[in-house]
């Protein structure tokens, strides 16, 4: 190879390097965030679980509301704090996730 096409083939690698680079890193913060939601995603399922076999368990539902709320799902969280509301009216613990939530009244 001539030696003045050296610099451009050095350039080209180093281009060909950092493109390779930037995408193992974008692959690992999304391998990261993928265990991120499927933990979530089982915590969920869990306290599903604990509310459905005890319904009257009002720490349930806030847990519920606090993981809905972190994967995104305002809704769903909403629904879970006014059951936990119901289950204890005068709570001061679900007064406090609610404004930890942003969801105070």
């Amino acid at each position: 190879m001539p030696k003045k096409f050296l610099p451009i083939t050095l350039a080209f690698y180093l281009l060909i390097f950092s493109i390779s680079l930037s995408n193992v890193v974008v692959f690992l913060d999304n391998s990261q965030e993928t265990k991120i939601i499927n933990t979530l995603e089982d915590e969920l399922s869990y306290w599903k679980r604990v509310v459905h076999t005890y319904p009257s368990y009002r720490d349930g539902y806030l847990e519920i509301a606090r993981i809905e709320y972190l994967l995104g799902n305002y809704y769903s969280s909403r629904e879970s704090l006014e059951t936990a509301r119901l289950k204890n009216p005068n709570s001061i613990k679900v007064t406090n996730v609610e404004n930890v939530l942003g969801e105070s009244n």
